[in-house]
């Protein structure tokens, strides 16, 4: 190292030769010492500094006076949701459902449409489109509109296609291990410990690159097989028919296919409609466009919150 860019403190301590001294000495043992990252939470800290050297190495860095409190203050005494709606919307009744949900996802899109980088019209990781688009307009939709499901986000397992893997599973041991089903981006289940049931399943791309790109073909065979597994499950344990379905999205970059499948024969077939893709505007000037995705969004939530109230018949 270089002795002329090494940190020196006030007491004339080196801290790069102190580092090094302590962990060639084993007089104390710390992987972020030995990473050369100093943490006010190592306890090997003051084995090597005082207190004032710690206080001095960590100068430089305060919190901003200046935080969230000149706007937080309108909202820290709220402990309801009455009052927390009265402070967002003024003394006005309860909007529907369907306004609110559309509210939610206006904001959004203001925000994105907004920002001068204009990240709709550039690439972006699957991850992004999930917590800035789809997750406003799907999972926002179906938390506040059916009530005992949740929705799963980031490969979860199916327990329906696990349960259907290991239904001849009788022993343990070599040979006899315990397989999981596919893994979804997206799961729509009831709530419960004891395998609840599912109603829903979704995969998320990158991009689009039309309905014969492979990625596009292969997360949507994938997706069917999950639903197809899904609603057996429903079938078993309820009512057959063309009233019980299963919904799937599958999510490319800003387009979304939605799929909606029924047994209307039994458990053995399952029919698919099929819908879309359908887009997300990359342009304000495009907007009115948005309103065929919304509607199909809807009646995506209708069908899950028949489903759901069918299973809970049974």
């Amino acid at each position: 190292m270089d002795p002329l860019q090494k940190w020196t403190l006030t007491t004339s301590k080196v801290v790069e030769d102190a580092i090094y001294d302590a962990i060639t000495t084993t007089a104390v043992e710390s992987e972020r010492l030995m990473m050369w990252v100093i943490d006010a939470s190592d306890p090997a800290m003051s084995v090597v500094f005082s207190k004032e050297e710690i206080a001095e190495l960590l100068e430089g860095r305060t919190d901003s006076v200046n935080g969230v409190e000149d706007v937080w203050d309108r909202y820290s005494a709220i402990t309801t949701t009455k009052g927390l709606r009265s402070t967002l919307f003024g003394e006005i009744p309860r909007q529907g459902i369907k306004e609110e949900w559309i509210y939610g996802v206006m904001r959004q899109l203001l925000a994105l449409y907004e920002n001068t980088s204009a990240p709709l019209k550039s690439a972006q990781l699957e991850s992004w489109y999930e917590i800035n688009l789809w997750g406003p307009l799907i999972d926002a939709l179906l938390l506040r509109t059916v009530p005992d499901v949740v929705v799963l986000r980031k490969e979860s397992t199916s327990h329906a296609a696990t349960m259907s893997l290991n239904v001849a599973r009788t022993t343990t041991g070599p040979g006899s291990y315990v397989r999981t089903g596919a893994r979804s981006d997206l799961v729509i289940r009831g709530v419960g410990v004891d395998w609840p049931l599912e109603y829903g399943a979704g995969e998320t791309g990158g991009r689009f690159a039309g309905i014969r790109a492979t990625k596009y073909i292969v997360d949507g065979m994938k997706l069917r097989g999950t639903m197809r597994g899904m609603l057996s499950r429903l079938v078993d344990e309820g009512k057959a028919g063309k009233d019980v379905a299963v919904v799937g999205v599958l999510c490319s970059g800003l387009r979304l296919t939605l799929l909606e499948m029924w047994a209307p024969e039994g458990r053995y077939m399952g029919v698919v409609r099929t819908v879309g893709p359908v887009g997300v505007p990359d342009d304000v000037r495009k907007l009115p466009r948005l309103g065929a995705l919304l509607a199909e969004l809807w009646a995506m939530k209708e069908t899950v919150e028949g489903c759901v109230k069918i299973m809970h018949k049974c």
